[in-house]
């Protein structure tokens, strides 16, 4: 593919008139041949330009192709005329080519296996020497590796004593080829084993700087660390052997080997006790030593040192009186056996040691203590509270055991004597039964004394009864006669214990005057009728009522008081069940059958009788199909099936309903905008049952009207078009107009929200402004608002920058960014790809929002530049949250990159801001067309194609392969990463010949509701009906056409795949698909797309031409091809006036915040050149 070709295609697609090339707007011209320096291989050398004739051999590229001029057939050898042999190189391409016209015909080429008259590899001969070719290399030591400075091609059946490969390091020796070296981190001399490299990688037979020979180090970023030694621990203590030792270079590993440790301690290794050992110093030889006396000897030595043992303990090295075995008295006030602790202890402070008492903790106990009876030894004599005690009491004997003492007979002691009491008052010692007599006051002489009333023998000195007392104690009333135990019990009402037992009345039956009491265990106040009661003096909780009339007493809704209801149940005892229940229902008698009656006649009753339903408000009785239960039915007697009072139309819903729509223009056809009410019948509102009025305000106008109209308003009456007309400040009500050029190029508008006002906002670019310098550019931010008006551009826009030198060419791109740094405002992009003018590097420019002021573009927050010639960075655009971490990604393309392969770049959008400037090497990913002259990245969209919530890419390489069809390849979001582009599309499509597919690429939001967006792709070089007429087309991702659209996962459609392609004027050189818009301006919640040819003749010579089909309305018809030329429903026409070049550039975006999108449209040779910018108000 020519790869000049990139800038002829793209350049022409937007700054050509009908093919004639005016170049004078934009680069000098210094040989005068037409073509401006920026695509002028050779500007000082008229007979070198794109689109000349080519001389071959002249040493001249004159049709600036960029290949070579010594290669006419393009098959990479050069005419043996110039370069006669392999080995000799033009232009970097080898020679030997004897026919320079046949790209079938080379060195290299195949010879056919019989003759055929033709010298295929240019070896003289026809099939003699059908000879193959493979590079090659001498292996002369046999080792299967080849020298790498004897490489060669050789015949392909002819290859003994070579190999194809270049790696061997020593070709004289068959145990040397591919040389391993291991990393040296440290600089210690050994190596890392875990980081060798090879020869072959390296590509080198030198042993590499930071690199040695052998494997030897442990850890190769610790200097400290390289060879390890292991010492055998045969005890398994943990000390190892100083004798038996092994390194690491040895085992080959830097792991210890079973049974190895990595010291060397151990002074006995078969015995685990004996690991390192501790010698102690002994100054007076008692055999202990003092650890604090001198350091401990841990190495170097399992032999006693001089004057050392291996004791320690000594607490004094000075004498031998002191030492763990030394002996030490319970009255030693010195610590001789070194434990820590002296032998004597005084704790009381007693004046005795605690080994010369029995009692240390308390300083009243010791020998020379007084005994007293406390339960102590006091005096240590070895016996406690002996009788001599000198608190010790007196104990009285209790001969007769009764617990009453002699007061003549006594002992002395701390605790009672067995047959001894504390107390005197026994009257007779010998008799149990007689010891201290009670008396009790009689007051009411009933015989019965009070016992609390009394006094004892002790106190009266008698044994005898005194005069009104008596021995029994138990009258429990002493001043009521009748009140004794010698009465009876009697029932009354104040429970008087007249028998003095402790319990009167029901606690002290059997009594007299009882009375018959009945359960009542469901207390509801009536008794058990099965129970025989008991005689009680008073109710009880379980006796309590003396009725026994109720028939359930575990009911207490049943007894004889209550009321019956409806249970199959006897409530009130009477023996009937259910007779005059109070909860009876009324039943309606049903004449008809139906299950419902009439409001009467009616019945009360527990069960239904006979000709009687529960159900009542039927409405005709006599009528099985007019009840509460039937479905109201649309009928021309407006009968009320359903008995609710109402019919037809005023009791919805019903069966039978018809869709009727409203008439306004009384023309009997239907409004096809509305969406109709079912109805019974027609109404005042909703007339007609069809809606295929598109203009229901106008009786004329209906589809398949033949009515002709006196005056051409653009509204066809016969519904084929929504409209066709002019753009006009009436329609549209504002237009900006600019001052050169104003929106040349296809990418010249976007929209977003740059201040954060919810308005949307205008962002435009005009790549040939003045203002800083010829053809420096301009680009224009002009901020949403509730009424915006008509007005220059540059009177009208709140943020203006301007290019940073002539030949820039700034705002020939402009882009929304998206929120890259998620502050809620959206960045603005401006691409100047031909900034540089000299070698064209390209360079685009990112501000943050919100915008305001005038600035150069050198005052951008970010500036992405080219680095190299022609590599026109910033060419395009877009935006997404790949990552969803709420800061948008921003995309950009430099789209001749890499001699026109292209590129896409992406920089990750974060919460730190991008400022000052970056290239292609600071990208987060660096995503490039297949070859050179690809152009990839001449247009992106982003969405998500799959239906995964991660937004995708979709990015076209316009002349993808030699016959420029083009590419569009689809990126997903989770894929997408640094490579070629087809090296990580998830689906490819590709164009027809020449049509360089992808000049305008669309992924426009969900149309048919399967959570998918859809892809729309535009060829404004595809001959359809006429050379370049151009044609867009549109897959639906998992449309009817598109079905297999997921499944082409990794793999390739064509265009022919689409299933909906819209065509531009059937005349040539439209390039109808020059740009694209898309979205929902009906609120249907399917996108409009507007497509334009911005170079259509239709109503004047390069007019201009925008269609704008409705979603719904386009996916209503089955899927095919439509073009713009044919008047079709759904399909607004507009066009500009003569050379306008009408529809270069579109978007669309709600200025006025009124909910509805607006199309702005660009018209950059209206107003003499100057440019307009016109706004279609709530297009469609």
């Amino acid at each position: 593919m020519p790869a000049p070709s990139l800038l002829l295609t793209l350049l022409a697609a937007c700054f050509t008139d009908k093919g004639t090339t005016d170049w004078s707007l934009s680069y000098p011209d210094a040989d005068g041949d037409g073509a401006p320096s920026s695509i002028d291989c050779d500007d000082s050398n008229a007979e070198a330009q794109p689109g000349n004739a080519e001389t071959w051999y002249d040493g001249v590229d004159g049709d600036c192709d960029g290949l070579s001029d010594f290669d006419q057939d393009g098959d990479g050898y050069v005419a043996d005329d110039y370069a006669p042999t392999l080995d000799d190189i033009i232009d970097g391409l080898p020679g030997g080519d004897c026919d320079d016209t046949n790209q079938d015909i080379n060195p290299r080429a195949p010879e056919a296996e019989t003759a055929d008259g033709i010298d295929s590899d240019c070896d003289g001969q026809d099939i003699e020497d059908a000879t193959v070719y493979v590079d090659a290399w001498e292996d002369n030591d046999g080792d299967g590796y080849g020298d790498p400075e004897t490489g060669t091609s050789i015949p392909e059946d002819d290859t003994e004593g070579y190999v194809f490969n270049d790696d061997d390091c020593d070709d004289t020796n068959p145990d040397v080829n591919i040389l391993t070296w291991y990393a040296d981190t440290d600089g210690d001399g050994l190596g890392d084993p875990d980081n060798p490299a090879t020869s072959a990688a390296l590509d080198t037979c030198e042993l590499p700087e930071g690199y040695v020979e052998n494997t030897d180090d442990c850890d190769d970023n610790n200097l400290d660390v390289g060879v390890i030694t292991w010492y055998e621990d045969a005890d398994s203590d943990g000390y190892g052997n100083p004798d038996s030792f092994v390194t690491s270079t040895e085992t080959g590993s830097c792991l210890p080997p079973e049974g190895y440790v990595d010291n060397a301690d151990d002074c006995d290794d078969l015995d685990a006790l004996v690991g390192i050992k501790t010698w102690y110093e002994d100054n007076d030889t008692d055999g202990y030593g003092s650890s604090t006396s001198t350091t401990s000897v841990e190495e170097g030595s399992c032999d006693t040192p001089l004057g050392h043992v291996d004791y320690d303990g000594d607490c004094d090295d000075t004498s031998t009186l002191y030492n763990p075995d030394a002996d030490e008295s319970c009255t030693d006030t010195e610590d001789y056996n070194c434990d820590g602790s002296i032998g004597y202890t005084d704790a009381d402070v007693d004046g005795f040691a605690a080994c010369e008492e029995c009692d240390d903790s308390d300083p009243a106990i010791n020998p020379d203590a007084i005994e007293v009876c406390d339960g102590a030894d006091n005096n240590c004599d070895g016996t406690i509270d002996e009788d001599t005690a000198s608190d010790a009491r007196t104990w009285y004997e209790d001969s007769d055991g009764d617990g009453y003492g002699n007061p003549l007979s006594t002992q002395a002691a701390c605790t009672r004597p067995a047959g001894f009491v504390s107390n005197t008052s026994d009257c007779d010692d010998t008799d149990p039964t007689t010891n201290v007599l009670t008396w009790y006051e009689d007051i009411d002489e009933d015989g019965y004394g009070n016992a609390s009333s009394s006094t004892d023998s002790t106190v009266t000195g008698s044994c005898t009864t005194p005069t009104g007392y008596t021995a029994d104690a138990t009258d429990c009333d002493d001043t009521d006669p009748t009140r004794n135990p010698g009465e009876t019990e009697v029932c009354d009402a104040f429970d008087t214990d007249e028998d003095c037992s402790g319990a009167a009345d029901n606690d002290d039956l059997p009594t007299t005057g009882l009375t018959t009491f009945y359960p009542d265990g469901d207390g509801d106040g009536y008794g058990d009728t099965s129970s025989t009661g008991s005689s009680l003096c008073d109710a009880t909780a379980t006796y309590s009522t003396t009725d026994h009339t109720d028939c359930d007493d575990g009911d207490n809704t049943i007894h004889p008081g209550a009321s019956e209801i409806c249970d199959s149940v006897d409530e009130d005892c009477d023996g009937t069940a259910d007779d005059s229940a109070t909860d009876a229902s009324t039943w309606y008698y049903d004449g008809d059958s139906d299950g419902y009656g009439a409001s009467s006649p009616t019945t009360a009753a527990c069960t239904a009788p006979t000709g009687y339903v529960a159900t009542s408000g039927d409405c005709d009785d006599g009528d099985a199909d007019r009840n509460p239960g039937e479905t109201e039915v649309c009928d021309t007697s407006n009968t009320d099936e359903d008995c609710d009072g109402t019919a037809d139309n005023n009791d919805l819903p019903a069966t039978g309903l018809t869709t009727f729509f409203p008439d306004v223009d009384n023309d009997t056809y239907g409004d096809e905008t509305s969406t109709g009410s079912n109805l019974c019948d027609a109404t005042t509102t909703y007339e007609v049952s069809n809606n295929t009025d598109c203009d229901d305000g106008n009786a004329n106008r209906y589809t398949g009207s033949t009515v002709t109209d006196s005056t051409i308003d653009g509204l066809p009456n016969d519904c084929s078009l929504s409209y066709e007309g002019p753009f006009a400040t009436t329609v549209s009500g504002i237009r900006y107009t600019g001052t050169d050029l104003f929106g040349y190029g296809n990418t010249t508008l976007a929209a977003g929200n740059f201040n954060g006002d919810g308005y949307d906002d205008i962002l435009a670019g005009e790549p040939y402004s003045d203002t800083a310098g010829i053809n420096a550019g301009a680009a224009f931010a002009v901020l949403g608002s509730a009424s915006p008006a008509s007005s220059a551009i540059a009177s009208a826009a709140s943020h203006t920058s301007t290019g940073e030198a002539a030949g820039d060419n700034y705002g020939l791109a402009v882009a929304n960014a998206g929120d890259v740094d998620g502050d809620g405002y959206d960045e603005a992009f401006v691409g100047a790809p031909f900034a540089n003018s000299t070698y064209l590097y390209g360079a685009g420019y990112l501000f943050y929002g919100p915008l305001s002021g005038t600035v150069s573009a050198s005052s951008a927050n970010a500036i992405i530049d080219g680095l190299s010639a022609n590599e026109y960075m910033g060419w395009a655009a877009t935006h997404a949250d790949i990552d969803g971490d709420g800061d948008d990604e921003l995309f950009t393309s430099a789209a001749g990159y890499s001699s026109n392969t292209g590129a896409v770049l992406l920089f990750d959008g974060s919460g730190t801001r991008y400022s000052g400037a970056y290239d292609r090497t600071d990208a987060d990913a660096l995503m490039t067309g297949t070859s050179s002259g690809d152009v990839a990245g001449a247009s992106m969209s982003t969405g998500d194609v799959d239906g995964d919530g991660t937004p995708d890419l979709a990015v076209s390489q316009t002349e993808y392969d030699a016959s420029d069809t083009g590419r569009v390849n689809l990126v997903l979001g989770t894929d997408i990463t640094s490579g070629t582009l087809d090296s990580i599309s998830w689906i490819t499509i590709d164009g027809a010949a020449s049509s360089k597919l992808g000049h305008q690429v669309l992924i426009i939001p969900d149309m048919d509701g399967d959570g998918q967006d859809e892809v729309l792709v535009c060829a404004p070089y595809e001959t359809v009906s006429a050379s370049y007429d151009g044609a867009c087309h549109l897959f639906l991702t998992n449309g009817a056409n598109s079905a297999t659209f997921s499944a082409a996962a990794g793999g390739s459609l064509d265009t022919t795949d689409a299933d909906y392609t819209l065509t531009g004027p059937a005349t040539e050189q439209n390039l109808f698909g020059n740009s694209a818009a898309a979205a929902d301006t009906d609120g249907d919640g399917v996108a409009e797309i507007a497509l334009s040819a911005y170079s259509d003749d239709t109503y004047g010579t390069d007019a201009g031409l925008v269609g704008l089909w409705n979603g719904a309305t386009l996916l209503g018809f089955t899927p095919g091809t439509f073009s713009i030329d044919t008047d079709q429903e759904g399909l607004t026409r507009w066009y500009g006036a003569t050379d306008d070049e009408a529809g270069t550039a579109m978007v669309f975006a709600d200025p006025d915040g009124d909910g509805d999108y607006d199309l702005f449209i660009a018209s950059p040779k209206a107003s003499s050149q100057a440019g307009t910018l016109d706004m279609q108000r709530n297009a469609y």
